[in-house]
């Protein structure tokens, strides 16, 4: 078995690594045995080097034949930062974890979700969705039947994607959106906070306004 790791040590990563706790108390055996925090050596402090009874390390101290035993979860919650680090970890030999599920989510049998993926508590996932890989979903969202959600994006708390919706790969979708029925939204997209979209957005877009609870691109 490889030895495991989440990268990152802010809250995200903490609420992964609890999840995980809640996941291996249900089990029989440990599914997972999470050994470190890992960050870049910028954010590392060795004063403060111990999170939830488990070391948080720097990425310097894995030796080029180390990173090839090692398989991540990634916990930072921006997308562009989350493909990055997702190139830089597979680039050194490294592979991502099989996806973690909370176990108060429900993913509908028929929907499909790719390793280094999270789903967080109280979200629903509907039947025939697929999610890529390394995507965050956060907790309170509801994913509609038939939806695509490429590789790194993140879906912030509360949001509602509706039916036949798609999420370009590497995009971000803020706390409470909703995206109606067939919207196809590009790669590198940002949507903002409490929109509500009913149109196609091509990839490389902001979309943070709202006039009229219609969302409205900014240029």
């Amino acid at each position: 078995m490889k030895r495991q790791y989440i990268y990152g040590a802010g809250a995200l990563a903490r609420e992964i690594y609890s999840t995980i706790l809640c996941l291996n108390k249900s089990q029989a055996v440990a599914k997972f045995n999470i050994e470190a925090f890992v960050v870049d050596q910028a954010y590392f402090n060795e004063q403060d080097n111990l999170l939830m009874g488990i070391p948080v390390i720097s990425e310097t101290i894995f030796s080029n034949e180390e990173w090839g035993n090692c398989e991540f979860v990634i916990g930072i919650g921006e997308s562009l930062v989350r493909e990055k680090i997702y190139k830089k970890i597979v680039s050194k030999g490294s592979t991502l974890m099989e996806t973690i599920i909370h176990p108060n989510a429900l993913v509908i049998q028929g929907s499909s979700t790719a390793i280094g993926s999270y789903i967080a508590p109280n979200t629903t996932i509907s039947i025939d969705t697929i999610i890529g890989e390394n995507v965050i979903i956060n907790q309170n969202c509801s994913i509609g039947h038939d939806c695509n959600i490429q590789d790194n994006s993140v879906i912030s708390p509360g949001v509602i994607l509706s039916g036949h919706v798609s999420i370009g790969r590497s995009s971000f979708v803020g706390s409470g959106a909703v995206i109606l029925p067939k919207v196809n939204i590009g790669e590198y997209c940002i949507i903002g906070a409490n929109v509500t979209l009913n149109k196609d957005l091509s990839a490389n877009n902001k979309l943070l306004q709202v006039t009229r609870n219609i969302a409205v691109p900014i240029e």
